[in-house]
């Protein structure tokens, strides 16, 4: 018995004296490795919506096939060339025949210039924390020749610049994370593809990429994950992502097919993947309008219902962009329910003074009642429109059995569905009555302010 152990552990480390020696002779003069971890991803935030986002420019020779919302800040819509913009009658985004997505830009209108800014703030906050990520497993690996290779999961770091001229693999499992520290330029050569195995996802790998030059993918060339580059970003004929190009500077399209990863697992333990208001949830929380019910486990609450305090905050976040505060409340909310110590209260005055509410009545604001899909479809439109805002008249129906002509809401309604923002709750009803949750309110805020 004693002989079959101490066999089994000189075997074992035999094994791992092997695998040492292999390190060893693998890596050559100058090169390190330590036994690979899987670090934490780079949280994206609100850059997570984006699969091109650059503060310079986007420019596209076509015709390319692009998968995903498109973003430009601080530059304007005019530094997006190729793709033949079709402005959206709302003027927050544009359309373009080559793009399955937005197009946003930093002179359309609001809240679209404020939630630019924070999406160009956020990937560069994820570039920072890319680079500044310590220990990493393996330095200097193949001299920064990564042609032919396979790579586990793990922080890879590099003085020089990383070249891929032939096929490398990716090998780990679907929640394994690979960060590339890569201090000069990367380059793709012409027809080298990137390659994931064992479940490995391109939504866990993150290229961060200081170079003078920056990332260069060659001609018919395949990347996989999320760049994040101090430069500019360049895709040669017929070259093809998967992932998403967070550029400091440009991105230049040239026949290009470019698709936005997808997270291989939901933001919050309450939403999965599966649940009919995920991608609307997730959205609201990377655009930074609201956050979860719970930290540790993150969870949302998405039946939990919303109240007309929680309204207050989430309706200025979504009208002024996600960094907005109000003015300090002062002395009064001009709520007799709503003291000056409320945890919601200069929101609440805030929203009283532009006009988009006016209280419960009798003084109040009854900061704790739900809210209500008639209440909501008056306020979001105001919200959108303005405080003046008002409906085109009802006429003969509102399109609902169960909202009548003579509703106090009717047209307001009516106008919400006619832009698009609701369908109704089913069976040709509107529930007009019935209270909001708070999955419901993503749906609505993303539909209503066009929310990446």
């Amino acid at each position: 018995m004693k002989n079959a152990i101490y066999e089994r552990l000189s075997s074992l480390i035999r094994l791992l004296l092997m695998a040492t020696l292999v390190v060893t002779f693998t890596l050559g003069s100058g090169q390190s490795a330590r036994a690979a971890t899987s670090p934490a991803p780079v949280n994206l935030r609100a850059a997570t919506s984006f699969v091109i986002l650059t503060k310079t420019g986007i420019t596209n020779v076509p015709a390319s096939a692009i998968t995903g919302n498109l973003g430009a800040s601080p530059i304007d819509s005019t530094a997006i060339t190729g793709l033949s913009l079709v402005a959206d009658s709302t003027n927050t985004f544009s359309r373009s025949s080559q793009v399955t997505g937005k197009i946003y830009a930093a002179n359309y209108s609001s809240p679209t210039p404020s939630n630019l800014t924070t999406a160009v703030s956020n990937m560069q906050t994820a570039y920072v924390d890319a680079a500044g990520r310590t220990l990493p497993d393996f330095t200097e690996l193949y001299s920064g020749n990564l042609s032919g290779r396979t790579l586990a999961p793990g922080l890879y770091k590099w003085g020089t610049d990383v070249l891929i001229t032939s096929d490398v693999t990716l090998a780990g499992t679907s929640s394994d994370v690979w960060i590339f520290q890569i201090a000069g330029d990367l380059t793709m050569g012409s027809g080298a593809q990137m390659l994931l195995s064992g479940g490995a996802s391109a939504n866990n790998i993150f290229w961060q990429v200081g170079g003078g030059t920056g990332v260069e993918i060659g001609t018919t060339a395949h990347v996989e994950g999320t760049l994040l580059a101090a430069k500019a970003i360049h895709f040669r004929t017929g070259a093809s992502l998967k992932g998403r190009a967070l550029s400091q500077t440009a991105v230049t399209l040239d026949k290009n097919t470019v698709v936005i990863s997808t997270p291989a697992s939901s933001v919050f333990a309450d939403v999965p993947l599966t649940h009919w208001a995920n991608s609307y949830i997730e959205r609201l929380y990377f655009a930074g309008i609201i956050g979860g019910c719970s930290i540790n486990p993150l969870n949302y609450c998405p039946d939990k219902l919303v109240t007309r305090a929680e309204m207050a905050v989430v309706l200025l976040k979504s009208m002024h962009g996600s960094s907005y505060a109000p003015p300090a409340v002062g002395a009064s909310t001009g709520f007799a329910d709503v003291p000056v110590s409320h945890w919601a209260a200069a929101w609440i005055k805030q929203l009283a003074v532009e006009g988009i509410i006016s209280g419960c009545g009798a003084g109040n604001y009854c900061p704790d009642a739900p809210v209500n899909r008639a209440v909501m479809a008056v306020l979001l439109l105001k919200a959108k429109h303005g405080s003046g805002y008002t409906p085109p008249v009802v006429g003969a129906s509102t399109g609902f059995s169960d909202v009548p002509v003579s509703h106090w809401a009717a047209a307001y309604i009516k106008q919400l569905v006619a832009e698009g923002i609701t369908s109704g709750c089913g069976g040709g009803l509107y529930c007009p009555n019935a209270n909001v949750t708070r999955a419901q309110l993503a749906v609505f805020l993303v539909k209503t302010f066009n929310i990446p």
